[in-house]
């Protein structure tokens, strides 16, 4: 039976820091949840928490991502609404 592990993660995960400031200028909550999570990757990394630097650098890509998307999301929906609106009316 082969029981390989895999090698430790010499270099931190990326702390997507660019991807959180950009979704604060478009969406603020989501902006405030990423640059949380940004900011904790490379503490966590540097003590020795590698399972939950990668976490928290995928949740700060994951808010940053909704919230640079969640502008255009929430238009879209109040734009189909108004539209269905009047066409009701």
């Amino acid at each position: 039976m082969d029981h390989r592990t895999e090698a430790p993660r010499r270099t931190p995960p990326p702390d997507h820091k660019a991807v959180a400031v950009l979704s604060l200028v478009f969406f603020l909550p989501f902006g405030i949840a990423s640059i949380i999570h940004s900011s904790r990757v490379s503490p966590q990394w540097l003590a020795g928490l590698h399972d939950e630097a990668l976490h928290s650098s995928r949740m700060a890509k994951t808010w940053g991502l909704w919230g640079i998307a969640a502008p255009f999301v929430l238009g879209l929906g109040t734009a189909a609404i108004a539209a269905l609106v009047t066409d009701i009316g």
